[in-house]
């Protein structure tokens, strides 16, 4: 027995001597993540609550999410639709740009929107023009009244010129509505002709896509596959003998 156990002492002591991180005492290594005090089956990711990880190779494992559905084709590049859909882009930017200033044009016209309501810096507009025909008609009721100013027949013409305000002021209210939805519905059909552009640029790549004739050497085979490509040997070129040497005869 003292035999045996010298044999295995030597035999230990030279392994440790080869490999030093090793010891008798040393307990055997865990996998990657898992504590030491963790008991049996209770790793990372693994549990009765927790779901189990996709496979590789898009197959998903049992209570696992699906993979994700491949992405489609695009057709290819075809000239004419682009060119069909740059035209389209550009005639709605210009199209665009003329409804902004339009637009613009209609609220400094107006004079009904904040920023342009303004009589003193906008003094042609409407607004302000109706206004400033409003404040001249009770200057002149107030002036020919003279000694009737706190009479019944002047507050009744004063009150006329009111009223001949207000319905001014809602016709012009009216005609600015009315102007800015000329303009949102020519920004409307801008949009949808832009759109009918891109549909059809759309619909010539896929005519274009769909027009191409195989080449006669990619011909499907009657086996359903298709046939490979021949290709020309590359040609040879002669053996050179090499200086000194004679061909054998």
């Amino acid at each position: 027995m003292s035999g045996n156990q010298t044999r295995r002492q030597i035999v230990a002591r030279a392994v440790q001597a080869r490999r030093p991180g090793l010891s008798q005492n040393r307990p055997a290594p865990r996998g990657p993540g898992i504590a030491p005090n963790t008991p049996a089956g209770k790793g990372p990711g693994i549990g009765p609550n927790r779901a189990f990880p996709p496979l590789r190779g898009g197959i998903p494992a049992p209570g696992g999410a699906a993979p994700n559905p491949a992405a489609p084709t695009p057709t290819p590049w075809n000239t004419k639709a682009e060119q069909i859909v740059a035209g389209a882009n550009k005639k709605y930017l210009d199209s665009s740009g003329n409804f902004d200033l339009q637009e613009q044009q209609a609220k400094q016209d107006f004079g009904l929107d904040p920023g342009f309501n303004d009589y003193k810096s906008n003094p042609n507009s409407r607004a302000a023009l109706l206004e400033q025909t409003y404040l001249t008609a009770n200057r002149g009721t107030m002036n020919s009244a003279g000694l009737q100013l706190y009479s019944g027949s002047t507050s009744n013409r004063l009150g006329g010129n009111r009223a001949n305000y207000s319905a001014n002021r809602d016709q012009l209210a009216k005609s600015y509505r009315d102007a800015l939805g000329e303009i949102g519905a020519g920004r409307l059909k801008a949009a949808e002709e832009k759109a009918e552009a891109e549909r059809e640029a759309e619909w010539e790549r896929i005519a274009a896509a769909e027009g191409v004739e195989p080449e006669a050497e990619a011909a499907p085979a009657p086996g359903g596959k298709k046939r490979p490509k021949r290709r020309k040997p590359a040609p040879v070129a002669p053996a050179v003998p090499a200086p000194g040497k004679k061909k054998k005869r």
